[in-house]
């Protein structure tokens, strides 16, 4: 949500506004995951404040988040620190995904007053140019909010894993895309269909009929990619590229469609997206395959 802060705006309505971005919640799992998509998504992030409300045993948090073309977004106060529960996890993570990100990072106190006008939405301009103009705290304290089994990301490998895997939908084939909405709720059936929708778009493509394609889609892959003459292939390619490229499609279909063809896959989410998008490469394959001159 983007929303205006004004200070008595009716006073002078042309020069009292300037808009901030609002995302997440109270709740530590919508924050945690506002910060994922903003990382994720075009802009990109480029620095991050980490806004607390100190208190007596734990304090509270939100974050004041700069992206690439300078826009300014406020993460609500669902983060925590001082205790072991949701809110201080949530917070170490996401710490550590910034930093990984290379996000520039600093830490600030603010008053709890603003801390409530903050979660409602509400941030004055006067709020606003304090939180742009606060001195950092000094030293540092955001690296007392990761957990030690967390530690620095640099030492800690992709932050990534072990989270939430999400579908890159921009990156699909346009004909696959569509079985691919309802992926989570039968990914075998969407992979099969998948796997059978890439063989019968290769055999219309190198012009196999349905009778010389009874012997599966081995046969189907052979035909068109395969011998001396293949029916299809790409424009400017060495034929040690053909080969690996017709030997991606055999792999697949050998260590992938006709396990699941044979077999009660219960592969874990990584592993699905995986293979989605293993299966959805060979579809970008066959949309540049060109078919032969006579073939």
């Amino acid at each position: 949500m983007t929303s205006p802060a004004t200070d008595h705006p009716e006073e002078n309505p042309d020069s009292c506004w300037t808009y901030v971005e609002y995302h997440g919640t109270s709740g530590t799992q919508d924050c945690v995951e506002a910060v994922e998509r903003l990382i994720q998504g075009a802009r990109g992030l480029r620095a991050a404040k980490i806004l607390t409300r100190p208190g007596n045993d734990s304090s509270g948090h939100a974050l004041f988040l700069t992206d690439s073309r300078g826009d300014e977004i406020i993460i609500k106060g669902g983060f925590a620190s001082g205790y072991g529960g949701s809110g201080p996890k949530g917070l170490s993570a996401t710490l550590r995904l910034l930093d990984w990100h290379g996000v520039e990072l600093s830490g600030i106190e603010i008053a709890s007053v603003l801390m409530e006008r903050l979660n409602a939405s509400a941030l004055t301009i006067a709020d606003l140019e304090n939180i742009r103009e606060a001195r950092p705290v000094r030293p540092h304290r955001y690296w007392d909010y990761v957990f030690d089994q967390d530690d620095r990301p640099q030492f800690e490998g992709n932050p990534w894993q072990h989270r939430e895997p999400i579908i890159p939908f921009a990156l699909l084939d346009e004909r696959f895309a569509p079985h691919v909405r309802g992926f989570w709720d039968d990914p075998d059936a969407v992979l099969m269909k998948g796997h059978r929708a890439l063989e019968q778009a290769v055999r219309l493509k190198a012009d196999m009929s349905k009778e010389d394609a009874t012997d599966g889609p081995a046969a189907v892959y052979r035909y068109a990619f395969g011998g001396n003459a293949p029916r299809l292939s790409w424009e400017s390619v060495t034929k040690s590229e053909h080969a690996g490229r017709m030997n991606l499609f055999m792999g697949v279909l050998t260590a992938y469609r006709h396990v699941r063809a044979h077999r009660d896959e219960k592969a874990n989410r990584d592993a699905l997206l995986s293979e989605l998008l293993l299966l959805n490469h060979l579809f970008r394959l066959e949309a540049e395959a060109e078919r032969a001159a006579g073939a």
